[in-house]
């Protein structure tokens, strides 16, 4: 054997010496097993031979992972090839305009500016930093959590005993896949939808995702949809016991009424199920949005006198990743008046906690509520720059937005372009785009479009001045008139 093995090799190699450790460690002695005894060799007696175990797992794969094991070997996104080249060249509008604009990852880079000054301003270390402390967040830092969330879009009477924190929202719907579902029953999820929600919910609790099918071109929510959708699932043999609503919408952007949050909570109380109101985008609405409204709002409106005004069923996670654009700081936060749902996930927190330092410096961050209130309006406005960027890079080919009030991405409709009407053409438009006009959006397959040809623009991911948040909008706009041609 040559010194140095290939991982293939290597892999092989280590599964011999299991499988012979194995069989060595379960057997009880025969032939050819020896021992020391007053610095002689000695054969042992042969003693009767017992049936050795594999260590290849029940599965049949050699790796020894259990079956939920190789479930988690599922990637949760589907374009990560594609994304991992873009990232190793991306744009940049002065040293490197011709990088890869990534737009399938929503993410804001377009206030960091701001962000990295204060953080620079509050990053002295406290001593309770490196030490244990509350894995669901000290009270000082959920104290200046719920005050953002009241003081800003939630606009309801947020208690600091009413929240949690976990390393992330994604973590949070995890937590609560598993605390409020059992493995093989399912969420309900409004469509388009956003295509990561998959993997939060089925990763480890294993809740399947059942998508509640709306309509293009305004996707309103019914509770036709939302009865029908419960049926097949009932019909199916499955048992609907969530329903996961993300508002302001991803991927389309769209806001849901107080009209349609009443409607929802009213329907999931006759059925009993949980409503968990994803919020992350709540303070990304646009200077002209016609007004967001918490589903925390909506429930203290309806139960005005209760101090646990959502009762046990409605739940909102939110994070730290959109709003503010700090997704690798990994913040999370549920807020919900069901203790003892709170209790459950607190336990679960030990395994996914934020980490003291960055409690520390956010704390100190959200501590200056002059600082936020600027931080939120002026996020707003950069935001609103860039999706009117897009608006008019779509137009200038001629392809349809669905009319956005929130988030950091739209849904656009390329159907035109599309060689013929089938998910393997629009595949093919979206490989075409990023190969030849180095340009990357999330297909609207992934997002369980009803049709083939849309798909979602993150226009929040380029790097952008603070003086023009649209300027990786208008470079856009140059290489799809290139692609395409301008409209007619």
């Amino acid at each position: 054997m040559s010194s140095k093995m290939n991982p293939e090799e290597l892999n092989t190699f280590a599964l011999k010496i299991a499988i012979s450790q194995s069989r060595v460690a379960s057997s009880t002695g025969g032939r050819g097993w020896w021992r020391r005894k007053g610095g002689r060799a000695v054969q042992k007696p042969e003693q009767k031979k017992t049936e050795t175990r594999s260590v290849v797992c029940a599965s049949g794969d050699p790796s020894g992972l259990s079956a939920r094991g190789m479930k988690a070997l599922t990637p949760g996104r589907d374009d990560l090839q594609q994304f991992m080249q873009g990232l190793s060249d991306p744009y940049h509008p002065v040293t490197n305009e011709d990088g890869y604009l990534v737009l399938l990852v929503a993410e804001n880079k377009l206030c960091w500016s701001m962000l990295k000054t204060k953080f620079s301003q509050c990053r002295d270390i406290e001593d309770w930093v490196p030490c244990y402390s509350d894995f669901k967040g000290v009270l000082r830092f959920r104290e200046a959590i719920s005050d953002m969330l009241q003081d800003t879009f939630v606009q309801a009477p947020v208690s600091a005993d009413c929240i949690l924190t976990q390393s992330g929202c994604g973590a949070i719907l995890d937590s609560l896949a598993w605390c409020l579902a059992e493995p093989g029953d399912s969420c309900i999820v409004p469509s388009p939808l956003y295509p990561a929600f998959a993997n939060d919910l089925r990763a480890r609790g294993r809740v399947e995702l059942v998508k509640a099918r709306c309509k293009h071109p305004d996707y309103q929510l019914t509770e036709d949809i939302l009865e029908k959708t419960y049926q097949d699932c009932v019909a199916s043999g499955s048992n609907p016991k969530l329903l996961l609503l993300c508002n302001p919408c991803n991927p389309n952007g769209v806001i849901y009424s107080e009209d349609t949050l009443k409607m929802c909570i009213q329907w999931a109380a006759c059925h009993d199920i949980h409503i968990i109101c994803d919020e992350i985008y709540g303070n990304s609405t646009y200077t002209f949005a016609e007004g967001f409204s918490s589903i925390s709002k909506v429930c203290r409106d309806l139960n005005p006198t209760s101090e646990l005004y959502m009762g046990n069923n409605v739940h909102v996670a939110y994070g730290f990743s959109k709003d503010f654009g700090l997704s690798g700081m990994r913040v999370g936060v549920l807020f919900t008046h069901n203790k003892t749902l709170l209790s459950a996930v607190e336990n679960l927190s030990y395994f996914q906690a934020v980490s003291n330092d960055t409690q520390s410096v956010l704390t100190k961050v959200l501590q200056d509520k002059d600082f936020v209130q600027e931080f939120v309006s002026e996020n707003r406005r950069r935001l609103t720059a860039a999706y009117t960027g897009l608006e008019d890079a779509m137009a200038a080919i001629g392809v349809p937005l669905t009319p956005a009030q929130g988030s950091l991405m739209a849904w656009a409709d390329f159907r035109r372009y599309l060689k013929e009407d089938t998910w393997e053409a629009e595949q093919e438009l979206w490989m075409e785009l990023f190969e030849s006009s180095r340009v990357l959006f999330t297909t609207g397959s992934s997002c369980q479009s009803e049709v083939p040809g849309f798909f979602r623009i993150c226009f929040a991911w380029p790097s952008a001045s603070e003086e023009d948040p649209a300027i990786a909008m208008k470079e856009l706009k140059k290489r799809l008139v290139a692609k395409f041609g301008p409209a007619k």
